[in-house]
């Protein structure tokens, strides 16, 4: 066996590749025109900065207004929270590409601090103003709303 050959059958140390320009340091694909490798964790970790900066851009009255709309809307349909109805609730509050990503970011924030939970139902979204109109999105439910006695 030669030399070439028993060298191809071990996996290749493809470290120098991140020296050159435009390399990911994590996957060393060359990002301008390759993207990043599938689960790069430069990805990772800039999707998850993104999400931070995100709501750390949310104030705590965007927060509170968004959470006494779902608070509210809860309460009038037996703790089910329609995404559309808060929209609506809210109005025109947030209107700019900031301020809707922002927006969205509640609705993430409320489900990973558990005010709101997946369900099996969906509806169709009214969300004519953010491009979503007519895409089906969940029915969350609030899972600490209890129904007055």
């Amino acid at each position: 066996m030669t030399a070439a050959v028993s060298a191809m059958a071990d996996t290749p140390d493809l470290s120098w590749l991140a020296t050159l320009p435009g390399r990911c340091p994590d996957c060393y694909f060359h990002v301008p025109t390759q993207q990043h490798r599938p689960n790069c964790p430069a990805v990772a970790n800039v999707r998850s900065m993104a999400r931070k900066s995100t709501e750390a851009n949310t104030s705590d009255a965007e927060w509170r207004v968004f959470e006494a709309a779902v608070r509210a809307d809860a309460a009038a349909h037996d703790g089910l929270v329609s995404q559309n109805r808060v929209r609506e609730a809210i109005g025109a509050r947030w209107a700019s590409v900031q301020a809707k990503r922002r927006y969205s970011a509640c609705w993430s924030r409320a489900r990973r601090v558990g005010l709101l939970e997946d369900t099996d139902l969906t509806e169709r979204s009214t969300d004519h103003a953010g491009g979503n109109a007519h895409r089906i999105v969940p029915v969350l439910r609030m899972p600490s709303w209890k129904a007055a006695a």
